[in-house]
């Protein structure tokens, strides 16, 4: 193309040249041979102008890359609004975590803002004194600070600490009190946060969301707890947002247009009462003091419905020591009410007397010894001495054997009911199955093996794994005269 435009240019001007040297031509025919020359180029030029002006129309690429797509990037963005994290709310409405996002105002002050009719997206020098007034009144940002901000050399300025920390509300009043004013230049940036009111609240439980990059932008996002389990409920659906930007990068005031609204996400309601919660916290606190347990765990369910109302464990944490969290010993950011299973102990002799007396294979008034070998392991209760002698009585009925807590009376009754008919109460309260109640990692817990040993140690709660949220369920069932509930932590999901 370039050799054939030299050709084209230059051709005409060298044939002339000649013509003109062997015919001795006047100058008056010389302009007009070079005149001639000049328009069938301006028309050859034309007409490549044309063909390539066309081609570009009709094609939209030059060397693979998309002309509107390339001008659209020079001047226009497309954003992501995040939407509103939902709130976590205990039964009576009482806020336990709740979006608290914050913005910052800011003023543009460059003259070169302006919409594509030429509008100003700044604020004039003449509007200086009614956006103080406006500002102070809304913000009360002290005045001496915005017109020093206002006057200075900047494109654009923000306004210290009162010009921070905005709600959401306050954002919306000030856009809408600035529209009616027809105050322009004007805007806001977003900070995404999670406040948790209560404190220390059923923190495992109810877990912690942290902002996370997701795709070049933060978001808040589930890490454990409730906050993780019920996380895209909570979560909502991002929108998209087109803006003008000038030479710098930065938004132009007025150009912002929906591509994709928003969806804020739903509200969560528990089942948890906040005044029972911070009860059970208080218990919870000298628990660990006057005992000295390295870990705790407590939860009050209503027996009657299957709702839990308070739960708590320790050590734990709060939105303000969590950094520091780990540095107690025996912490763990597991909940201990359905993440952790343990051997339950004295407390799973409950399951066993029940099965007893439900199948008929326990006289509650018949007598034993309190002397057990089973193969080569012997069982002991609690009271026995350093010479293998017991505290109390040796010959006990089973009732009181019961009342006393005593694991050789419960082994006895399980050698008597037989593993198989242990086993099958076991099943029917549900052990070794996952509660399902919507919490996030769910330990199953674990069933004892089929060795003697084993069956017999499981009748006082030891070869046995169960979670405080297994034994929960098991116990409604003993409540409720037979009747198993299912513990459940959350009582609606509701739309903003």
């Amino acid at each position: 193309m370039i050799k054939f435009l030299k050709k084209l240019i230059f051709f005409p001007f060298r044939k002339v040249s000649r013509n003109a040297r062997k015919t001795n031509w006047s100058t008056e025919r010389n302009r007009k041979r070079v005149g001639k020359s000049l328009f069938f180029l301006a028309i050859a030029l034309f007409t490549v102008f044309i063909f390539r002006f066309v081609w570009l129309i009709t094609v939209n690429h030059v060397g693979g890359t998309n002309l509107t797509t390339m001008a659209k990037s020079n001047y226009q963005s497309t954003v992501t609004v995040q939407a509103k994290r939902g709130t976590i709310y205990d039964r009576t409405g009482a806020a336990i975590a709740v979006d608290s996002s914050t913005y910052t105002i800011y003023a543009v002050i460059d003259k070169t803002q302006v919409d594509s009719n030429g509008n100003p997206l700044y604020i004039d020098k003449k509007d200086f004194t009614k956006v103080e007034d406006f500002l102070n009144s809304k913000l009360k940002i002290d005045r001496d600070l915005i017109k020093k901000q206002l006057n200075s050399k900047l494109k654009q300025v923000q306004f210290g600490n009162k010009g921070s920390d905005i709600t959401l509300e306050q954002m919306k009043d000030i856009q809408k009190a600035a529209e009616n004013e027809k105050i322009v230049g004007l805007g806001f940036t977003a900070n995404i946060s999670r406040s948790y009111p209560f404190g220390n609240f059923a923190s495992q439980f109810i877990g912690i969301a942290r902002p996370k990059d997701e795709n070049g932008t933060q978001a808040l996002k589930g890490d454990m707890g409730l906050e993780k389990a019920f996380n895209n409920v909570l979560s909502g659906e991002n929108g998209k947002e087109t803006y003008q930007k000038d030479i710098y990068g930065r938004p132009i005031p007025g150009t912002t247009k929906v591509i994709e609204p928003v969806k804020n996400g739903q509200d969560v309601y528990t089942t948890l009462d906040a005044q029972l919660q911070r009860n059970l916290e208080g218990y919870m606190d000298k628990a660990a003091t006057d005992t000295g347990a390295q870990q705790l765990s407590g939860t009050l369910v209503d027996a009657h419905t299957g709702e839990i109302l308070a739960t708590s464990q320790r050590p734990t944490y709060t939105a303000t020591t969590i950094n520091d969290a780990e540095k107690q010993k025996y912490f763990t950011w597991n909940s201990l009410l359905s993440q952790s299973a343990f051997e339950p102990g004295s407390t799973f002799k409950t399951f066993l007397m029940a099965g007893a007396l439900d199948s008929g294979k326990v006289n509650l008034n018949e007598t034993y010894q309190r002397k057990l070998q089973v193969y080569d392991t012997t069982i002991n209760d609690w009271d026995v001495t350093e010479n293998k002698s017991y505290t109390l009585p040796e010959t006990v009925t089973y009732a009181q054997g019961f009342a006393l807590s005593s694991n050789i009376g419960m082994s006895k009754i399980e050698m008597n009911m037989g593993d198989a008919l242990w086993g099958s109460y076991l099943n029917k309260f549900k052990f070794g199955l996952k509660v399902r109640a919507g919490l996030d990692g769910e330990n199953p817990g674990a069933l004892p093996s089929s060795n003697a040993v084993s069956q017999i140690q499981s009748s006082f709660g030891q070869g046995v794994a169960v979670t405080p949220l297994q034994l929960i369920r098991g116990w409604t069932a003993i409540a409720g005269n037979g009747t198993m509930l299912e513990p459940h932590i959350v009582s609606k999901v509701v739309d903003p």
